[in-house]
């Protein structure tokens, strides 16, 4: 199905299914999607660096390095059983670990327990040379290149750089070896300390260290290609009554903080830089809730500047709930936040922490700027949702489509255009309906295949030079989908309304700080009147149109009413239109005598209000309004029997 916003050029995707990893050339309508020849059989896993300049594919026996670009191969590195892969920020290293060998059992003596006791000595003399070792950073070359089991290797030639040794794989801290964005410097995280290397000698020789206290992870601004300095953050746990600390240093005077936040609660961290590098958002997670609302424990979110302000985002006002997902937009002004409990609210936050926007309440959990910072993917992906995916315009608050994506589908990814969305249903985490499906930001399906029996990995290749031109208003004026259509959303059943409650639209974004939303929210709860109110609110509006009418037509009125019921021609010329028809409508006898009968009914009601209000009873503003219609209803009524007398 072609799309009708044509971008520049095609796109290129990754895909690892049971078969091998093969690229994918979408083109620029979205309308064909053709693959290229297999380029490995029996892959695991695919990886990109930041600028899409190398591919790594990784198998049980090895991993392959190709040209992004080209998919021409560059080199192999013979390591098997890789657990984890990562590239640096510009593809010229690759770091690998996988686990250690286990250890072969001491052999049972026949000396006792001197003997047992000699064997745990020496237990204990090499565990406590394993941590020496991992706290200097610095191991010998012989020892490294044979037992180490996390690697640095060279991309363009495949060769060994050096072997360290770590024992533990934590997800939420790899990679323990990173570079910086232009690579002129690599760090390593140690015990109480953080080492810097010269580019390509990790491992080797430490030009500096960074002492930090209980550190648990570092990371630098390396995902920030237009970052001016290098800068990085650390994340100190608590202990024995200290609190944690997130910390941001420069590069290379790591003595000076540019900002520091202290707080409690916290075990983990995890980060998101901005584009520009010189701000960061720390989600950080406490497995155990002291406050006891929560089984899954509590979250935070600080917001660190290298200006030197540090805040924690206060969300527990706005709703109570942990954090779900964080984004900054790729031009570093703004950042969009998914939080509380389900339905969860989505708020737009300036730069400076500042809310700006709460663009919906929904079952949502992922939040994802386009490459242009002009549009946002609020999605409901995984974790037992049904898939909803809204496509935002935040700097104008309005939703340009919703569409359901694949049940289950944990994974969603922009085209570096910022045109196209892939959501897709990877194995091992489901082994069934695997696929993926890629979208136009219209909510328009472009592509579908829901064939495979195993799905590892797809996804976008990373192209920095793709041009991120902003929206044309003839894509935005694109056909939405209709009823039948598998991107449009399934018919929700509506629950019954009353007739006088149908066909009012409901409100978007609600009111914003600093954004001008398209539909602006009421003021406060809607008004439903009577008939007689309404003629009530009429006439006032009336009145304050033209302060002189009101008591004009009242001298007339009551001038009239003392000439014993002239015509009075003038005053019928001021009175309304709508009142002088009862009286000038020709009815049958029949009909005249009925309402007749009506009128007199309502004039004896009157009198029992009044006789009530006489008594001290308290009326109600609809009786109140009865009572001020009674010289109308007398009028009325002496032009029908006059009718009917003639």
């Amino acid at each position: 199905m072609a799309d009708s916003d044509v971008v520049s050029q095609d796109q290129h995707m990754v895909l690892v299914d049971g078969k091998g990893a093969s690229v994918h050339t979408l083109s620029a309508d979205g309308s064909s999607l053709s693959s290229t020849a297999l380029v490995q059989p029996q892959v695991e896993r695919a990886v990109y660096s930041e600028n899409g300049a190398v591919l790594a594919l990784v198998s049980s026996t090895q991993v392959a390095l190709f040209d992004g670009c080209t998919q021409a191969p560059l080199c192999v590195v013979p390591e098997a059983q890789v657990v984890a892969t990562s590239l640096s920020p510009l593809g010229r290293y690759l770091v690998t670990w996988k686990r250690l060998p286990p250890k072969p059992r001491p052999q049972p003596s026949s000396s006792g327990a001197e003997n047992r006791s000699s064997g745990n000595d020496g237990e204990q003399k090499e565990e406590r040379a394993e941590k020496e070792e991992e706290s200097t950073g610095e191991e010998s070359s012989e020892g490294s290149q044979e037992n180490g089991n996390l690697a640095v290797w060279e991309c363009s030639s495949g060769r060994l750089m050096t072997r360290l040794l770590q024992k533990h794989y934590d997800v939420d801290v790899w990679p323990t070896v990173q570079w910086s964005a232009d690579e002129s410097v690599a760090a390593r995280l140690c015990r109480n300390q953080v080492h810097f290397y010269a580019p390509d000698k990790v491992g080797c020789s430490v030009l500096h260290r960074l002492q930090c206290e209980n550190v648990a992870r570092f990371s630098f601004n390396n995902h920030c290609p237009t970052a001016t300095s290098v800068r990085l953050v650390t994340f100190a746990t608590e202990k024995k009554g200290k609190p944690a600390q997130l910390t941001l240093h420069s590069y290379p005077d790591t003595e000076r903080v540019l900002a520091s936040k202290n707080f409690y609660n916290a075990e983990t961290a995890s980060f998101e830089w901005n584009r520009t590098g010189d701000a960061l958002l720390a989600t950080t997670t406490s497995l155990v809730d002291k406050t006891g609302k929560s089984y899954y424990g509590s979250t935070g979110l600080y917001l660190l500047d290298a200006k030197g302000t540090a805040q924690r985002i206060d969300l527990e006002t706005r709703a109570q709930g942990p954090v779900h997902d964080t984004c900054w937009a790729p031009n570093g002004r703004r950042f969009a936040v998914v939080y509380g409990y389900m339905p969860s609210t989505t708020t737009v936050f300036s730069r400076s922490g500042e809310a700006e926007a709460d663009l919906c309440t929904a079952h949502r959990n992922q939040v994802l700027w386009a490459p242009s910072s002009h549009l946002l993917m609020v999605g409901g992906l995984g974790g037992g949702l049904k898939g909803e995916v809204d496509v935002w315009e935040p700097l104008k608050l309005r939703k340009l489509s919703t569409f359901i994506a694949q049940t289950g589908a944990p994974f969603a990814q922009w085209s570096p255009c910022g045109r196209r969305l892939i959501t897709a249903v990877l194995s091992p985490r489901l082994n069934v309906d695997n696929g993926f499906r890629v979208w136009s930001f219209t909510g328009q399906l472009l592509q579908q295949r829901d064939d495979f029996e195993r799905l590892y990995a797809v996804r976008f290749r990373p192209d920095p030079e793709v041009p991120r031109r902003p929206l044309s208003p003839r894509s935005l004026e694109a056909k939405a989908p209709v009823a039948g259509d598998p991107a449009a959303p399934p018919a929700k059943k509506q629950p019954y309304r009353h007739p006088n409650f149908r066909n009012r639209q409901a409100v978007g974004g609600r009111g914003v700080v600093g954004l001008t939303p398209i539909v602006e929210a009421d003021s406060g709860p809607k008004r439903y009147l009577t008939a007689a109110q309404k003629r009530q609110e009429q006439a006032r509006a009336a009145a304050a149109a033209d302060p002189n009418a009101k008591p004009r037509r009242r001298r007339n009125n009551k001038g009239r009413s003392d000439d014993g019921g002239s015509d009075g021609s003038a005053a019928s010329s001021d009175a309304p239109q709508a009142a002088q028809a009862p009286v000038q409508e020709k009815l049958t006898p029949e009909e005249a005598a009925k309402r007749v009968r009506a009128l007199k009914k309502k004039l004896r009601q009157i009198d029992a209000l009044e006789q009530r209000k006489r008594e001290g009873a308290k009326l109600t503003d609809a009786q109140q309004i009865k009572l001020a219609d009674k010289n109308n209803l007398i009028k009325t009524l002496k032009g029908l029997e006059s009718q009917t007398s003639s």
